[in-house]
């Protein structure tokens, strides 16, 4: 485990959670968990604001951006990535990449789509 920045070294590497030679890791401040917390919060009350307000074809962009940073918060601080080294970020960062591009190979599907407007009168349809 690489950790960076200033961190004080906790236990004596006897224990299996340990790593023998950096003990139990790093200590994250309680007020960099509450500031998180308030962020979620936050962007949670945001969440719902903007699901109540039209925003024509921004609407799933937005919704997806919101729920985008909150995940990025939970990863980084509730999971330690944050102070994880090279090998730790490029496995996290792997998976985001391949969705990333399986999101633009369908783009392209979009282009071709018409858009089918659905029936007015869909019960009498089906008797």
């Amino acid at each position: 485990m690489a950790h960076h920045g200033s961190w004080k070294r906790l236990g004596d590497g006897s224990l299996l959670t340990e790593d023998a030679d950096e003990g139990l890791g790093h200590i994250v401040p309680t007020s960099t968990y509450n500031k998180v917390f308030t962020a979620l919060l936050c962007l949670t009350i945001l969440t719902v604001l903007a699901a109540t307000m039209h925003f024509g074809a921004f609407n799933l962009a937005i919704a997806i951006a919101i729920a985008v940073l909150k995940a990025s918060l939970v990863v980084l601080f509730f999971m330690h990535v944050r102070w994880e080294g090279v090998l730790i970020w490029t496995i996290v960062l792997y998976p985001i990449i391949v969705l990333i591009l399986l999101f633009l190979g369908t783009l392209g599907d979009l282009t071709v789509k018409t858009y089918v407007e659905p029936l007015k009168n869909a019960q009498t349809f089906y008797k």
